[in-house]
């Protein structure tokens, strides 16, 4: 599978944990009231963006 180039930035997270649950290939944790990415791990499917209720997942060229 090719990666697409770019990556994801959390910018402004109240740290609701809702992008953690819909992301299927695990790369959002959301540990000790805080959410993280695991760029190894992320496709760049933007499910966690589409879930965002505060748009603050975006992606970055």
């Amino acid at each position: 599978m090719v990666r697409p180039e770019g990556l994801l930035a959390i910018i402004g997270c109240n740290n609701c944990g809702k992008c953690a649950l819909v992301c299927s290939h695990g790369a959002l944790q959301h540990h000790n009231g805080r959410v993280t990415i695991d760029y190894d791990l992320c496709i760049l499917c933007m499910d966690c963006a589409e879930v965002c209720p505060i748009k603050a997942i975006v992606y970055i060229e």
